[in-house]
């Protein structure tokens, strides 16, 4: 990309970051100090060529801190918040009521994985592997489809809610990406993936009334079974299914993966500020076929993802102008003094910014949109 000067720039800070403590006195998210300071520097290592000691060096230093999260040895799931200065995890109540949902616990093997792969130090797999595999063995209501929150003690399923939205999207991405990095040489995360689908075809998969819209509704038989939403979150399953189809060889899962992609792009058209959706709840019913639960942009990549997924693997131009379009949106949109913004309404024009702008912009969006 040419943007030498400005990778070295971030390595340089990167390196002078103290992980020894928290600069504030708020708990650390196990989940997204994975995802994005541990995955950015192992991503930045490998990118790199795999010589940069000092950034590996780095992201061990981290990832012995989030170990932390598992304090006793025999414990599967790990705590979802700790505290970086005590090195132990933060309880809001008794340690006896602590819950992780899927998507903190299932969300880490990839990054864990290759910590361990680059230091050959086993420890740091190990124990994402136990938190993989205690999802994976929880009790569902349906094959696969794990309930939304355990207890990390017990692991006794706390939230029966089984979605592919927020709080559990993570997990199935995981499933699918860990077994392929892998070359399914452990054949237990591809299998779980395949059957969360499975499962899903059979009783997640809806048809709105009205354009006959294809999406991934929720259920819980706790509270009162099928829940007809779809959440920007969720259309990264479109892209999902479309990866796990193309490798696993899946005619059915790649035309339903097509199917999502397109519910997901043709419900951007609708808003004035267009091929721009943010975390909302798209709730299908028969007199419009959607309304929109929240109504707020906070520069998300789901939809846009999945198009560029789509594009890659179809090779139909249509999904890359969606992209395009996208990108051309965003700058027309969401430009800021600095960088980019969230918007408070979509269906508002002119928008009106939120002074806040995510980190999933840089590491996920903008991905996308480069590569498109």
């Amino acid at each position: 990309m040419g943007l030498k000067d400005e990778f070295d720039q971030g390595v340089s800070h990167t390196l002078k970051i103290d992980f020894s403590k928290s600069q504030t006195n708020d708990s650390v998210s196990l989940f997204e100090t994975t995802i994005r300071y541990l995955g950015g520097m192992l991503s930045a290592y490998e990118l790199s060529g795999s010589k940069n000691t000092a950034l590996l060096k780095q992201a061990r230093t981290l990832g012995d801190k989030l170990l932390t999260a598992w304090p006793d040895p025999r414990q599967n799931l790990p705590f979802p918040q700790l505290d970086f200065g005590r090195n132990r995890p933060v309880f809001k109540k008794k340690i006896s009521s602590a819950e992780i949902l899927i998507a903190e616990a299932g969300t880490l093997i990839l990054e864990l994985g290759r910590l361990s792969h680059h230091t050959q130090d086993p420890k740091y797999l190990r124990q994402a592997v136990k938190a993989m595999q205690a999802i994976m063995n929880s009790r569902s209501t349906f094959p696969g489809l794990a309930g939304f929150s355990l207890a990390v003690q017990s692991q006794a399923v706390k939230n029966d809610f089984a979605t592919w939205g927020g709080g559990a999207d993570s997990y199935y991405e995981y499933l699918l990406k860990y077994g392929i990095l892998i070359d399914n040489q452990d054949e237990s995360y591809l299998n779980a993936w395949k059957l969360a689908v499975k499962s899903s075809k059979q009783h997640l998969i809806q048809v709105s009334p009205v354009r006959n819209l294809t999406y991934l509704a929720s259920f819980s038989s706790e509270k009162g079974g099928i829940r007809y939403e779809f959440s920007h979150l969720g259309c990264f399953a479109g892209g999902n299914w479309l990866l796990g189809g193309k490798v696993l060889d899946d005619p059915s899962t790649f035309q339903y993966g097509l199917r999502l992609v397109e519910t997901c792009m043709e419900t951007v058209e609708f808003f004035p500020a267009n091929r721009v959706i943010g975390y909302r709840e798209l709730e299908f019913f028969d007199k419009n076929g959607f309304y929109i639960g929240i109504e707020s942009y906070d520069l998300r990549p789901e939809v846009v993802e999945s198009a560029f997924y789509a594009w890659r693997l179809t090779g139909d131009t249509r999904y890359q102008d969606f992209v395009w379009e996208a990108f051309k949106s965003l700058q027309k949109h969401c430009k800021a003094p600095a960088s980019f913004a969230a918007i408070s309404d979509v269906n508002s024009l002119p928008v009106k910014l939120i002074d806040d702008s995510e980190s999933f912009l840089y590491a996920e969006l903008f991905k996308v949109e480069r590569f498109h």
